[in-house]
Formats: C-alpha cells, sequence, structure tokens
C-alpha cells in the first residue's frame, strides 16, 4: 500500500516539475519576446530621432526657399490660381507608388515636380528636391511633405515621429509641423520669422544624426527624383552608381583618397547625371592638390545642379587659392545662400575679407558662425 502511494507521489513531483519547466519556459519565451520587443523599439526610436532631424532640415529649407520666392514675385507659387485649395504632395518615386489622395474635400492637385520647377522659375536657379528619409512608414505617419496655397495664405507640412515645442499631436508617433505666413500658435503653425526667433528651433536645425553618413548618402540618392527612369535596367545602373558613391565617401571619411577616387569613378561612370558625384570627385581632386582639374568637376556638377551648394564652396577655396578673391568671394557667398550653415563658406569669407581690411564684412559673417555656436575672435 505505501509503495502504490509513494509511486503516486512521485507522479505528482513529476507532474509538478513538468509543470515549473513549462512555466519557466513560456517566461523565458515571454521575456525574450519582450526584449525583443524592446530591443526593435530603440532601434526604431534611434532611426526615427535621426529621421526628424532630417526632416526639420528640409522644412527650414523649402521654409527658406518659399520665402525667398515670396520676396521676389510678391506672392506664392500657384496663389490665387485656382478657386479652390491647390495641394503639392511631395514624393520620391517609390513612395508616390504608394500614395493614395484621401481629402474627402474639394481641392486641385499639382505635381511636385510642377512645384519644383516653379521654385526653379521664380528664384532663377534649379531648386534641389528634398524627400522625407522614410521610404514607408509603419504607422499611420505620412512619409511625404505637403505644400497647400489657399487665397492668401500657404501651408507648408512635414510629419514627425518624435514631438517638440512646435508640433501639433495627429497621432501616436505622428506629430505635425506646419509653417505658414501667419501665427496661430491655437493651431500649431507658425511664420519662418517666429520659428526663426526661437532658440529651441535653432537647436534641433542645427543637430546632427547619429547616422549622418546613413543620411548624406539617402539624400544624394533622393535628390532630383523626378529625373528616374521607369527602365528596371537605367534604375539598378543608378543603384549600382549610388552604392559607388556611398563607398567613395566611406573611404574618404577613413582619408583614404585613392579608394575614394577609384570608387566615385565607378559612380560616374554609370550615372553622370548626378551633380554630387562630381562635386565630390573635385573635393577629393583638390584634396589631392590638383586644383585646376577639381575647378572643372566643381563647374560640372554646377551644370547639372545650380543648386549645388558644395561645389560653390569648392569652387571658392579654389579662387582663394588662386587669389582672385572677387571669384571666391562671389561662390562662397552662393554657397551660403543656399546653405546659410555652410561653416567652411563662412569662414573662408570671414578670413577673405579680414585678409582685405573690411572687417564689417567679416562680422556678418562671424555673427552668422556664432548663430551655429561657433565662436571666432
Amino acid at each position: 500500500m505505501r509503495a502504490k502511494k509513494a509511486g503516486s507521489i512521485h507522479a505528482v513531483k513529476r507532474l509538478w516539475f513538468l509543470k515549473l519547466i513549462l512555466l519557466i519556459a513560456v517566461q523565458v519565451i515571454a521575456s525574450h519576446h519582450l526584449f525583443a520587443q524592446d530591443f526593435y523599439r530603440q532601434r526604431e526610436d534611434m532611426y526615427q530621432h535621426d529621421a526628424d532631424i532630417v526632416r526639420m532640415k528640409h522644412f527650414d529649407y523649402y521654409a527658406r526657399l518659399l520665402t525667398e520666392y515670396y520676396s521676389r514675385n510678391g506672392k506664392y507659387p500657384f496663389q490665387n490660381e485656382k478657386d479652390v485649395p491647390v495641394y503639392v504632395f511631395i514624393l520620391t518615386s517609390f513612395q508616390e507608388q504608394r500614395f493614395e489622395d484621401t481629402n474627402p474635400y474639394r481641392h486641385y492637385t499639382i505635381r511636385d515636380t510642377q512645384f519644383f520647377e516653379e521654385l526653379s522659375r521664380g528664384l532663377g536657379r534649379k531648386i534641389p528636391e528634398r524627400y522625407d528619409p522614410q521610404k514607408v512608414s509603419g504607422d499611420s505617419r505620412p512619409t511625404m511633405y505637403i505644400y497647400m496655397v489657399e487665397g492668401d495664405s500657404f501651408y507648408f507640412a512635414v510629419h514627425l515621429y518624435n514631438a517638440n515645442p512646435f508640433t501639433k499631436y495627429v497621432g501616436e508617433y505622428y506629430y505635425k509641423l506646419e509653417l505658414s505666413n501667419t501665427d496661430d500658435e491655437k493651431n500649431n503653425f507658425f511664420t519662418y520669422g517666429t520659428l526663426r526667433k526661437n532658440p529651441e528651433y535653432l537647436d534641433i536645425i542645427k543637430g546632427e544624426p547619429q547616422n549622418s553618413l546613413f543620411f548624406y548618402a539617402l539624400a544624394g540618392q533622393y535628390q532630383d527624383d523626378s529625373k528616374y527612369s521607369s527602365d528596371t535596367a537605367a534604375l539598378k545602373k543608378r543603384e549600382n552608381a549610388f552604392n559607388y558613391y556611398t563607398e567613395a565617401l566611406s573611404w574618404l571619411y577613413k582619408n583614404n583618397l585613392t579608394r575614394a577616387m577609384t570608387e566615385i569613378d565607378k559612380a560616374i561612370a554609370l550615372n553622370q547625371d548626378e551633380s554630387d558625384y562630381y562635386r565630390l570627385k573635385g573635393d577629393l581632386l583638390f584634396e589631392q592638390g590638383k586644383s585646376e582639374e577639381a575647378r572643372d568637376y566643381f563647374e560640372k556638377a554646377l551644370s547639372i545642379s545650380g543648386g549645388n551648394a558644395a561645389a560653390y564652396d569648392g569652387l571658392g577655396f579654389y579662387y582663394y587659392e588662386i587669389r582672385n578673391d572677387d571669384e571666391a568671394i562671389r561662390n562662397w557667398v552662393a554657397c551660403v545662400s543656399l546653405d546659410p550653415e555652410n561653416k567652411n563658406a563662412l569662414y573662408g569669407l570671414v578670413m577673405i575679407y579680414r585678409e582685405m581690411g573690411d572687417e564689417s564684412s567679416a562680422s556678418v559673417y562671424i555673427n552668422m558662425l556664432k548663430e551655429l555656436n561657433v565662436e571666432m575672435d
């Protein structure tokens, strides 16, 4: 009898032990699942932190262009051309394929290519395009920028993953940052002048992504997206060229100019339509002391895209080297007008004006450097 009872006790113990093992296994699996969720959420948060910095910089870029367009033309693009609101959805070719206009109200849509053509016409130079760096959103937040004009009012919006003091909450991981020609704190849209006076806004747009190489390379891939062909072979060539370009950047940052030159030559061989490829080759040639050849590549870059600020910067240093001060100043000023945060060009202008004894002109660019938290004597 005792043996039978002992056997049943052992059976109960084995069952309890198996339940314990199963419980531990379930907890381990659950904790691993939570760890994986946390890991991927952290990765997503890191990526979106960087992407939001890029979006904010693009927001400021378009704000400057629209402000300049109004000052030159006395109106905003497509203003008063239709009796309904005019919308422009700024999307890459890839994003456009997945986009659906769900606005239920009457409106007129103009393609982003026409928007860039109008900006270029009104500003007298080719305007490089800027796109949301995320190809596809995993949530409800759109991956596009929006321009809208109705009557005497215009609006420009980007969609951010994280909140900041200037955004309006739309949904989880979805905040709208909106520019207009009037201030409305209740609805969270602001004029460019108001934003530029705010230290928090300036700190954000002066920030740099932690993975800056990735986003810098992505900008080159997206630039002039409207020229992309639907031909698969042509797209593949562009993709391969872009990969060589990113390799060239990587070798440049490692200070291996020879390998960088090899990779950028491969990129240019596959795609002769990208301004930044020629600009980068010009930089490499200049670093190697081949300034005359560098000048040719900077000029080639500008013949493809007159909005390539870095190419103007390169020409500024070329003309400074040969002591053509007027041309150096002209090119550096052109660079700064396109990219007010280009420290190289700002330093160059301070340096050259001081050498000319023009401290008043130098002080203009010293103040611009101070706005970028760079102190100069």
